[in-house]
């Protein structure tokens, strides 16, 4: 607890401090004749300060302090450097950061205190209690012992009109010690502080802001609500737990108040030796004890909760008898916030009702009951009510809810009048003027209410769930919010101007006097209700004062709305207020559940306070709301949670929960889902409605086995041993492998992002090159020559309108430098188009592509090509071409493009002068590659081989692989190998075609092949190649 002190300012330091230097003290100098009560420090020679006290002999041409002599101009009196002038007197304990926290918009509030003429008395503590509650109603002129109203008055003090430098706070209840005592000092008492002239700007820690994370509920309340809940509150606490709302507490509400009883005030006299004191008679239920109290309001014949000596209140607090200005005190009569049942302090608890002294306080007020602090996640406000909990843990789920009676309540039917932008009844109108950011405004006239305390049972109730009881109008509102979680407010119509209710946005500079005392000042965004003249109710957090319901109230008009929930967070926090009312509304009030709570609120009402309603109930509801339905698909739910499921079983799993199932028509027996009004802010997508059934049919019934529902999630499926495989393979070819983001430039990327980093990532990737280009250009920039990267990942390509992007797994590889490292017995040549060539093969013989890598050794075919497009995008990874001209492959796979390499362009990356050539491939992997077949022994044929070779004409149209394969199926099982081995176009060469030369390896297991064998195996692959493919052997 920091606590703000009495001021502590001298004209100088205390005493010589802890400098470092030993001051000589000079001859003493008479007494000040022009300050009362003056000291000898008051006549010191020394030059004055311009705005200290009434002196003279100012040195003309010099407004400052003379330098002590013997102290180095750099040196300060008491801490070391700095200034020493009005240094705070002695040396006070620093208080730890801890306890003051980070300044910001929750914690500290900067305000105004004045402090003028503070004495040592002065302090107050400051209450942690309220999150968010403003500094200047801490209430500094209340300390309890000083009296109420302004700081008494100090004795005459020395003349100082300029402004204090700071205000002091410190950890405790005092000073850490007393003032030292040096020298006479204007100061008649030790610790006294002088009086400071002006208000004083600071910024004061009230209280360390919390995100509230939880609900407070009643455990006897909630089973009122779904009565065949059966479950003991650990039980309860279990259960919520695995549906996704753990519970952080479980207290019972009469924690602390076994021994307090009710006692009856007999008599009530004045104490003889204390005027703020008084001595009551005090009927325990067996005898009359003497009480010694200190409120101010006792009433003869009152009750009132007593603690008897002995007792251990629920702070801690044990009452012994005790002798208090000369007369024992037998106990104690508490109040609220002494009994730990609520906040209040200003006075004893008086308690009405059919109660008798003797009787339990718990009995009395309902007390045995069981709080239970439940956490909420934020998309869960429908959980911010005892019905929205039912929901979840009635076994008979939404079909087992029902609230109870209200005692004395009768029937209503009442009608509904609905307007699009305004709606009136007799005077009374209400109008919405920002339908974007009130969607829906209920209201009802109830005339001839009588304001009174509020029965029992109501008060026992509101008191379980931490709330404090007004009266028997506002409790309504507050029990109803607490019960279906629809906030409310009363607003006293007498005090509306007009008899009109007009939600719109704020004038810049508009202020308010709220409920809680503070005036708040707004600016054009945010969002109020008033009438035609002035403010009421911040929407959405709370009311005003001048419309607040009181004694005198007859006539009331009670709303309850559905606003923006982003609306509300921002007013919210500007403001720095936070109640229950805007807990709600930041997270999503239900939009059907405004017409159940008004009428519930109208029997509790009429119930409690009387009177009559005046007319329908008034709506205002600029746009329907429209429940949203989804599609539900078994299949999906199959896959992703591992198990099937029927339609009847997914039927049975979220009709409880309040959806609305029906057969949706489609293929697989997919069905129609309906979400109801107080889901709509959390369930919007299929996923949501799989979330719901796992919550639903229990997260400990799965299975523990690892189902394969899904590729990217399944260890062993064959993506994933691609990966594996290729990066086993290239790592073994000496490269490194990379890992960059995948956000892009423009550049770079099709698919746009809504919320980018920066200009740079608002994209998403379509090519792995160039981050892997960047990265050379890191290396390079660090003076590293031999690089060579290689990366596995997602690229993206934009689809058509209102689909997603197209996902595809790559891999990618760039290097450059030396073929080999650096060795005395090599040359260290560099890397050329054979070397990558080479990896290109290596990459295609793992990659899944059947027969594609045949196809890289055409050149010619791509005279440059953008990796965009070879990818399946519609644009390059960049805007111009990426590899040199006659430098670059293209990869295919039965006639389509599915990769490129070659040497990147010198234009298109930053490099020095001293490095090499740049090479770089790209491949799109297979989606479903093939599933890897364990590799079948085969013996070496103990006989020698024939190697025959072919040169053979081909038209242009027909590429190298297809020809290769159309060798093999020729050759059968006695062709070994395929290998390609020249190219050739020019002269001798027919026009359209090209020359290539295959060399051919048969082979047999069990004999030598003779001549004749391979010469009929040769025109067998020749007759096959000229009929399919039109190709002629070249002589």
């Amino acid at each position: 607890m920091v606590q703000l002190l009495g001021v502590e300012y001298t004209t100088r330091p205390s005493g010589c401090g802890r400098a470092g230097h030993v001051l000589s003290e000079g001859l003493r100098s008479p007494s000040e004749p022009h300050v009362a009560r003056s000291g000898a420090d008051d006549g010191e020679t020394r030059a004055a300060h311009p705005h200290s006290g009434a002196r003279y002999g100012l040195p003309e041409g010099q407004l400052r302090r003379h330098a002590h002599t013997g102290v180095r101009a750099d040196r300060g009196a008491g801490r070391g450097r700095g200034d020493h002038l009005r240094r705070l007197q002695g040396h006070s304990g620093r208080i730890r950061p801890s306890l003051l926290g980070s300044r910001n918009e929750s914690t500290f509030s900067a305000v105004i205190f004045s402090v003028h003429r503070t004495e040592c008395r002065g302090r107050c503590e400051a209450d942690d209690h309220d999150e968010g509650r403003d500094a200047s109603r801490v209430g500094l002129d209340r300390d309890h012992g000083c009296g109420h109203g302004g700081s008494e008055r100090a004795g005459e003090r020395r003349l100082r009109p300029g402004a204090p430098h700071g205000f002091r706070l410190r950890h405790g209840p005092g000073a850490d010690r007393s003032a030292q005592v040096w020298c006479a000092r204007p100061s008649h008492v030790l610790s006294e502080r002088r009086p400071v002239s002006v208000a004083v700007h600071i910024s004061v820690p009230i209280a360390v802001h919390r995100p509230r994370r939880t609900v407070n509920i009643s455990y006897a309340w909630l089973k009122s609500v779904a009565p065949g809940l059966g479950d003991s509150p650990e039980e309860l606490a279990e259960r919520l737990a695995l549906l996704g709302a753990p519970v952080e507490e479980v207290t019972p509400v009469s924690a602390g108040l076994k021994d307090v009883i009710i006692g009856e005030v007999k008599t009530v006299s004045g104490h003889p030796n204390a005027d703020r004191l008084s001595l009551c008679e005090v009927f325990n239920g067996e005898e009359v004890v003497q009480v010694v109290c200190g409120a101010p309001v006792i009433e003869e014949g009152g009750y009132y909760p007593f603690a008897a000596a002995g007792v251990t209140l629920p702070g801690g607090l044990e009452l012994k008898r005790a002798k208090i200005r000369g007369e024992y005190s037998n106990g104690m009569l508490c109040s609220e916030k002494e009994l730990g049942l609520g906040r209040d302090q200003s006075g004893i608890m008086l308690l009405s009702g059919d109660v008798s002294a003797g009787q339990s306080l718990i009995e009395a007020l309902g007390l045995d009951d069981v709080r239970m602090d439940v956490e909420v996640t934020p998309n869960r406000g429908d959980w911010l009510s005892h019905v929205g909990i039912a929901r979840e843990v009635a076994p008979e789920g939404v079909a087992g809810v029902a609230l109870q009676s209200i005692p004395g309540a009768s029937s209503l039917a009442l009608e509904v009048k609905t307007g699009e932008h305004d709606v009136s009844h007799g005077d009374v109108t209400i109008r919405i003027d920002e339908p974007e950011l009130c969607y829906r405004f209920l209201g009802v006239i109830i005339r001839g209410v009588k304001v009174e305390p509020s029965p029992q049972w109501m008060v026992a109730r509101l008191r379980a769930v931490g709330q404090q009881t007004i009266n028997n109008v506002v409790d309504a509102t507050n029990y109803v919010m607490m019960e279906m979680g629809s906030p409310m407010h009363a607003y006293d119509l007498g005090t509306l101007e007009g008899s009109s209710l007009i939600v719109r946005k704020a004038a810049e500079g508009e202020t308010l006097q709220t409920l809680d005392g503070l005036d708040h000042k707004f600016d054009a965004e945010m969002l109020l209700i008033g009438d035609t003249a002035a403010a009421h109710d911040i929407a959405g957090i709370m009311g005003g004062m001048h419309s607040s319901v009181t004694e005198e109230t007859t006539d009331i008009l009670i709303e309850c709305a559905l606003f923006e929930p982003k609306s509300i967070r921002r007013t919210r926090r500007a403001l720095g207020i936070s109640t229950e009312a805007s807990f709600r509304f930041e997270r999503g009030v239900d939009p059907e559940g405004h017409l159940p709570a008004m009428k519930r609120v109208l029997e509790v009402i009429l119930a409690t306070a009387g009177g009559d309603v005046d007319g329908p109930i008034l709506e205002v509801l600029p746009r329907p709301w429209e429940p949203s339905i989804l599609t539900l698909r078994p299949t999906r739910v199959e896959q992703v949670l591992g198990i099937p499921f029927e339609s009847a079983e997914l039927k049975a799993l979220l009709t409880p929960l309040g959806f609305t199932v029906q057969n949706g028509g489609g293929e697989g027996g997919d069905l129609s889902v309906t979400v109801p009004g107080y889901r709509s802010y959390d369930v919007t997508r299929e996923i949501d409605l799989i979330e719901e059934i796992t919550r639903a049919h229990g997260y400990d019934r799965f299975p523990d086995d690892l189902a394969p529902a899904r590729p990217t999630t399944v260890p062993d499926h064959p993506l994933f041993q691609l990966e594996d495989r290729l990066r086993i393979v290239l790592s073994g070819e000496g490269l490194f492998e990379a890992a960059n983001p995948a956000f892009a430039s423009e550049h770079e990327g099709e698919v746009e992002l809504n919320n980018p980093i920066s200009l740079e990532e608002s994209r998403l990737r379509s090519s792995l090159i160039p981050g892997l280009l960047r990265n050379v250009e890191y290396n390079f920039a660090r003076g590293v020559r031999d690089v060579r990267l290689f990366e596995l990942g997602t690229v993206f390509h934009a689809a058509g309108a209102g689909e997603p992007p197209r996902e595809d797994l790559h891999v990618a590889f760039a290097v450059t430098g030396r073929r080999e490292p650096e060795h005395w017995s090599r040359t260290g040549d560099a890397v050329d188009f054979w070397s990558i060539k080479g990896l290109v093969e290596t990459v295609l013989s793992v990659s899944g592509w059947d027969d594609a890598s045949e196809a890289e050794v055409e050149a010619e075919i791509a005279a440059g090509v953008e990796v965009g497009e070879v990818a399946g995008g519609s644009a390059g990874a960049a805007a111009g071409k990426l590899f040199v001209r006659r430098s670059s492959i293209t990869l295919m796979a039965d006639g389509t493009p599915i990769g490129a390499a070659g040497q990147v362009r010198p234009d298109r990356v930053d490099v020095p002068a001293w490095a090499g050539a740049i090479w770089a491939m790209e491949l799109t992997l297979p989606a479903e590659p093939a599933v890897g077949v364990t590799p079948e022994y085969r013996p070496l044929s103990p006989f020698p081989g024939v190697d025959r070779d072919l040169a053979l004409l081909v038209p242009y149209d027909v590429p190298t692989s297809t020809v290769s394969r159309a060798i093999r199926d020729a050759g059968g099982e006695l062709l070994e190998q395929v290998t390609v081995f020249d190219l050739y176009r020019g002269d001798g060469v027919s026009e359209g075609h090209r020359s290539l030369a295959f060399r051919l390896r048969l082979q047999a297991l069990d004999r030598t092949l003779t001549d004749k064998e391979v010469d009929r195996m040769v025109k067998k692959i020749m007759k096959r190649l000229g009929e399919d493919l039109g190709v002629e052997q070249r002589l």
